[in-house]
């Protein structure tokens, strides 16, 4: 910034500060936020530390105003307004009121980092113009010999604490209690001095010390206030006792108590993994109740060991008592710090890769890496309802600081104020992500798979345009999905070109142009010698067509116009018939209108006298579709009305028949020769079968009538003259059969009665035959009573018998 420091130096030309100069060794930036430090610095609530963001909220613009003419602004109403409402108030005031040229614009300085280098010639106006500031300032020459003084206290503060580090540094390790108590005294005398050149290192005010020397100076500090806690927690440690148990108790204590925060600058996802390992060690240490930790100190207390120095006993109750009040601020705080830092994490990260995820894509392996990051981050890592939760974690969490802690209450409001604000942009932004990630790897697919596929296809494609017609129908089967897919490709390609980097967009868009002229040449030459195939196709098409049509109509015309023979099988089988040519009718009358469109379609190609021929051909057609479509319905109606009548006739006639040819059998077979053993089984047979006779007659009356019925139904082309011929003769043949039944019944019952009489006189021949020889052969008796037993026996039934032997002749 040496040009303007330059400027700045003519601006102080002529005032006493550029004369003393050389308290700020040349640098006339120092110079310059020395002289604003000490106009505003102990007057108006104002901390300058930088000619950056210091200036951003306006209060130093307006003090500044204030400063030399109280009237001009109203320092009251800064807190009501917002920053750049404040600055505009301040460089109007400056203006109108200080003739200060207005250099700077409310919106340049409320940024995150306002420009330097306007800000400080801006401020170089004031300083040139008011070189004493407001009228109640002291003089230049006053301040400038603070600002010495200021410097040479520095420079002691800052030895006096380097020879006290190396103090420590030297007597610490080996130390005793006394001395421990010597070096602390000597601290707590430093640490006001410490204090204040770290706060104006810190804010930049440093008047006469390097800044390095200085943050030497503190680290060595640190590390001497370290070896001091390592001291006293040593000397604890070692006391006998239970006082020695307490003390190393209390030194693990005070180290998770009092160790330093992680600075703010710190990456927040290695401070946040410090503060968690930090808070398992805090809850670890303080399992144990630090209240009880001191009744048992206090008890040992009361009977020290020798050797034991009171004022270390009395130290660590004190320490005691200040780790049990402070114990539960470390713990809230910790709690809230480290969620909150690893929310802040997750922010950054999640804004680190949000420019990646909604920038301009790469190659479709860089975008699927990219979605796949999204996925795991997001989706999967659940980021919103983690980041969600931790938000409303947080504001629970600060509740309990408003009432003990009110300032850090309002930073935990600020904080998060600001991160919600934060992470609702945020939350669009990352929302939106995803789907035109998705969308552009589905992009990346189909440009992919599709530029390869025609890529392929177009050079087959153009060689088919040469060979024969229906290679040509075969192999542009599919031209239609092929148009559908260039569209795709198209609508593809344009997606990538305006969502990917340069070359990959210049790439995509000349790969997909090439294709395109390829693609738009093949069509137009296809569509030509589309035209020409589709009329030999057509015409084709409607010989075809024409020659099914005329086949179905002959067989419905033959078939609506035969003879049916009046039975079962052969009605069903002209039924089957007529139904499959009336399941085909609604297909020939497609057929129809597509030979009718075909016709059309082949109007302009034709000559006039194959038209005609073609024209005729299709009205003799429709009048025959006409006729056939009344015709065949009309036949099918009536031979399925009639069938079931035919199916009641044919049902029982083979039965008839049967039972009449068997009866013929029986009375053939009674009329022979007749075995008089077997008479009496075939006179049963014939009994059991006519005694059918009436049943079989009501059938044949029923058949009769079901006859006259189908004939006199009249249904056309239906043939009954079999039928009829079968039924007459059956009805002949049973009135001649039933009609010699009386005969035969008077000879079988004449000879049922003699059969009886031949049983009962052969039962009786039999009784005889086995007296008579029961008496021959008796031998023992005198022979003249034997004689006489015989003639007795055989003349009293000679009668009898010879009547017996008669009736067995007849």
């Amino acid at each position: 910034i040496e040009e303007q420091e330059d400027m700045i130096r003519k601006s102080l030309e002529g005032t006493e500060l550029a004369e003393r100069g050389e308290l700020f060794k040349g640098s006339a930036k120092k110079a310059l936020l020395a002289w604003a430090q000490n106009n505003l610095g102990d007057k108006y609530d104002v901390d300058l530390k930088d000619f950056g963001s210091s200036w951003r909220d306006g209060a130093a613009f307006n003090a500044m105003v204030h400063n030399i003419d109280p009237s001009l602004v109203d320092m009251d109403a800064l807190r009501s307004r917002s920053n750049r409402e404040n600055l505009e108030a301040a460089f109007q005031a400056a203006e109108n009121g200080l003739n200060i040229p207005r250099l700077l614009d409310a919106e340049d300085v409320d940024v995150d980092k306002p420009d330097e280098k306007s800000i400080m010639t801006y401020i170089a106006q004031f300083l040139k113009a008011y070189p004493e500031g407001g009228k109640n300032r002291p003089k230049l020459q006053d301040q400038l010999d603070a600002a010495r003084q200021a410097g040479e206290k520095e420079r002691l503060d800052l030895d006096s604490i380097n020879d006290f580090c190396r103090k420590v540094e030297s007597e610490a390790p080996n130390g005793d209690y006394q001395t421990l108590a010597e070096l602390q005294a000597e601290r707590d005398n430093l640490q006001p001095s410490v204090e204040d050149l770290a706060k104006r290192s810190k804010d930049g005010r440093l008047l006469s010390t390097p800044p390095a020397d200085v943050d030497a100076a503190l680290a060595a500090w640190r590390q001497a206030d370290d070896q001091l806690r390592k001291l006293r927690w040593r000397l604890d440690a070692e006391l006998p006792g239970d006082f020695g148990r307490i003390g190393q108790w209390l030194g693990r204590a005070e180290a998770c108590l009092y160790q330093d925060w992680p600075a703010d600058d710190a990456p927040d996802d290695s401070a946040a993994e410090e503060l968690s390992e930090r808070l398992r060690e805090h809850n670890e240490v303080f399992s144990e109740d630090p209240q009880s930790v001191r009744r048992d100190l206090q008890a040992a207390r009361r009977a020290p060991p020798a050797g034991v120095s009171d004022a270390q006993i009395a130290n660590m109750d004190t320490r005691l008592g200040r780790v049990i009040a402070d114990e539960p601020d470390v713990r809230r705080r910790l709690e809230f710090l480290e969620p909150k830092r690893r929310l802040l994490a997750s922010l950054a990260q999640c804004e680190r890769k949000l420019p990646l995820w909604t920038g301009k894509c790469g190659k479709q392996q860089e975008v699927e890496d990219l979605f796949s990051d999204y996925n795991a981050f997001v989706i999967d890592g659940k980021l919103v309802d983690g980041v969600e939760q931790a938000l409303d974690s947080l504001r629970k969490q600060a509740e309990p600081m408003r009432k003990r802690d009110p300032s850090g209450s309002r930073e935990a409001d600020r904080f998060l104020s600001d991160t919600r604000k934060r992470w609702d942009k945020v939350k669009r932004d990352v929302q939106g992500a995803g789907g035109p990630l998705e969308k552009a790897i589905s992009c990346w697919k189909t440009y992919s798979r599709l530029s390869v596929e025609f890529n392929d296809w177009l050079p087959d494609a153009e060689q088919a345009l040469r060979s024969t017609p229906d290679e040509r129908d075969r192999f542009f089967a599919d031209i239609r999905k092929r148009e559908s897919d260039m569209r795709e490709l198209n609508e593809a390609a344009s997606y990538l070109t305006g969502c990917c980097v340069e070359p990959v967009a210049s790439e995509i868009r000349t790969q997909q142009q090439t294709i395109g002229r390829r693609w738009k040449a093949l069509f137009e030459d296809f569509k030509k010698t589309e035209k020409l195939d589709s009329l030999e196709r057509n015409r084709r098409d409607y010989h075809d067509g024409s020659g099914r049509l005329r086949d179905w109509l002959d067989r419905s015309e033959t078939l609506a116009d035969a003879e049916v023979a009046c039975s079962r099988e052969k009605v069903k089988e002209s039924l089957d018939q007529i139904q499959e040519l009336v399941d085909q009718q609604e297909a020939m009358e497609g057929e129809f209108k597509t030979l009718s469109k075909a016709a059309q379609d082949m109007a302009k190609e034709l000559p006039k006298a194959s038209l005609d021929e073609m024209l005729a051909s299709l009205k003799e057609a429709r009048e025959r579709l006409q006729k056939v479509r009344r015709s065949l319905p009309e036949k099918g109606r009536g031979l399925r009305g009639i069938l079931p009548q035919i199916e009641t006739l044919e049902s029982g006639l083979d039965d008839l028949a049967k039972w009449t040819e068997l009866g013929e059998s029986l009375m053939a077979d009674l009329g022979g020769e007749i075995d008089p053993v077997s008479l009496p089984d075939k006179t049963d047979a014939y009994k059991n079968h006519f005694s059918q006779a009436p049943a079989y007659k009501t059938s044949l009356d029923n058949k009769t009538r079901a006859l006259a019925k189908i004939k006199a139904s009249r249904v056309k082309g239906l043939n009954v003259t079999d039928l009829e011929q079968q039924l007459t003769d059956l009805n002949q043949r049973f009135k001649d059969l039933t009609g010699s039944t009386k005969a035969w019944d008077r000879k079988l019952d004449q000879w049922g009665k003699l059969w009886t009489v031949y049983g009962q006189n052969k039962e009786a021949l039999r009784d005889w035959l086995d007296r008579a020889t029961q008496v021959m052969q008796n031998e023992d008796a005198d022979p003249d009573e034997l004689l006489a037993e015989h003639k007795q026996f055989f003349q009293s039934l000679e009668k009898p018998l010879g009547r017996q032997q008669q009736q067995q002749q007849q």
